[in-house]
């Protein structure tokens, strides 16, 4: 396996909300925090493998032309590269921690959009 780097430097920062409703600022310290240590990520890189009735944890790793069958896929953070997938057959995903929460964001945006927008 090969090792890649994880991101570009510079990572937008916006659409990310502080504690008190606004967009945070370049210099909001804990934000630079960790965008720095995200730049400095190294993808663990797994090229052309199939996965077959196994545990896959994608968290930092990049996942080029693989196939996953009969898998159980499990994501936390949801910083992983999926890059040409050729197969999700029979998959079970998983989500905890930010990728959960990013999962509850998009079913609700979906249903609002469903509803037309109006409130309940």
């Amino acid at each position: 396996m090969t090792s890649v780097a994880a991101v570009p430097s510079g990572l937008p920062i916006s659409g990310v909300l502080g504690a008190d409703g606004r967009q945070p600022s370049a210099e909001e310290p804990r934000i630079n925090s960790v965008l720095a240590s995200l730049q400095q990520w190294q993808f663990e890189t797994a090229d052309g493998l199939d996965f077959e009735a196994q545990d896959v944890y994608l968290d930092g790793r990049e996942f080029v032309n693989c196939s996953f069958r009969n898998c159980s896929v499990y994501v936390t953070m949801g910083y992983f590269r999926m890059i040409n997938p050729r197969a999700f057959v029979n998959c079970r995903f998983y989500l905890a921690g930010p990728a959960e929460i990013m999962k509850t964001l998009i079913d609700l945006v979906e249903e609002k959009a469903s509803q037309g927008g109006q409130p309940n």
